[in-house]
């Protein structure tokens, strides 16, 4: 008997549940200011993405080519100009123009061991464009940033098109456009931006993620960056510069993989306003990355750098401070931005007190420069 009113108030609790939970989702359906809310930029966005990949004829065959796509699973492009390096591209499926992310990935790192990231950025409106420019590469990085100069220029011909064969409905706004790296990409961007190289697109904002110049103060690789000069890098657009606190730690005898002097805190130091800095303390400069990440780079990832507890709260947060930047630089809205200066504790994870040299007023209106 008491075995049968168990089960009954069981049964009973559960429909209530279901009720209140259906009458929750109703409400918020139909309740206006609900609605109007911004998405936790800490999260996925609405919008559902499309990841895929474009080939490079220069590069049908190479070993290049077959490994940048061994992760992602999905059918050749033939477009009438192919890009200059195979691309990863994470696009949102519905119908729309969208602001354009270049990103550039880390020093003998895959793009889609970014996949993770770009997904998440997507799905808050951006098309994230992430060129495969090596498999190794010596120290000089001035090929890799005229190869990055040359997919922007290729964007205008070709970008359109490869989008038009996976979501058709999907546009590429290139008035709107930034650029992104990641490590030695952080440095390519810079690179980029100060005109190492040329490009015909204009460029709104530079992101770096943990970027790294060289192996230590006094080896900068080519060609330099940081001119280790308070704001001497007047790039007229505004940057975001993200930082690993664990960066600078070696693992075992390898050396650090984002060493002090010319790592993050150093590019925030010498860019000019605006210029917003975000470090998280306890996590590493791999922590970027995706869960899984096959191959020999993979393994590297995880063992040659000092890591954080995981992977995803570092994730989630790059992704959600890239989203709430790019809101603010190339689409006027600062609200995100705001939330996450003034109240870090927002961050699934801890972060050091956030630095902003400007207003972000200047970030709003930051001058779309030619570079």
């Amino acid at each position: 008997m008491d075995v049968s009113v168990c089960r009954l108030w069981t049964l009973l609790a559960t429909l209530l549940t279901v009720m209140v939970t259906c009458s929750r989702a109703v409400h918020h359906q139909n309740d206006p200011d609900a609605m109007g809310l911004a998405p936790d930029i800490y999260n996925e966005g609405p919008l559902k993405a499309d990841l895929f990949t474009v080939y490079s004829a220069a590069l049908r065959g190479h070993r290049h080519h077959r490994l940048s796509l061994a992760k992602v699973k999905s059918s050749e492009l033939k477009l009438p100009q192919d890009p200059p390096r195979p691309l990863l591209i994470a696009a949102p499926t519905t119908a729309g123009k969208y602001p354009v992310v270049l990103f550039q990935h880390g020093y003998t790192m895959r793009n889609t061991y970014y996949s993770q990231l770009l997904n998440h950025i997507a799905s808050h409106g951006f098309i994230v464009v992430a060129p495969q420019m090596y498999l190794w590469a010596g120290s000089d990085a001035t090929g890799e940033i005229a190869a990055a100069a040359s997919v922007l220029d290729w964007f205008p011909a070709g970008l359109k098109g490869a989008l038009s064969h996976r979501v058709p409905a999907v546009e590429p706004d290139l008035t709107r456009t930034a650029v992104m790296g990641h490590s030695r990409g952080g440095k390519e961007v810079f690179g980029l931006v100060t005109g190492v190289c040329n490009t015909s697109l204009k460029i709104s904002a530079v992101v770096g993620l943990d970027p790294v110049d060289g192996t230590g103060v006094g080896h900068q690789t080519i060609p330099p960056i940081l001119k280790n000069s308070p704001h001497s890098l007047n790039l007229k657009i505004p940057t975001l510069i993200t930082g690993a606190g664990l960066g600078p730690v070696g693992r075992f005898l390898f050396p650090a993989c984002a060493p002090k002097g010319v790592s993050h805190d150093n590019f925030f130091s010498d860019s000019a306003a605006p210029a917003v800095h975000f470090v998280a303390s306890e996590y590493g400069h791999m922590d970027y990355m995706d869960d899984d990440c096959p191959g020999a780079q993979g393994w590297m990832s995880f063992c040659l750098c000092k890591n954080g507890p995981s992977r995803e709260p570092m994730r989630r947060f790059s992704a959600g401070i890239v989203v709430a930047f790019l809101q603010a630089s190339l689409m006027q809205d600062s609200s995100q931005l705001s939330t996450a200066l003034f109240n870090p504790s927002s961050a699934p994870l801890k972060l050091e007190t956030p630095e902003i040299y400007g207003s972000l007023a200047e970030i709003t209106n930051g001058v779309r420069a030619s570079v």
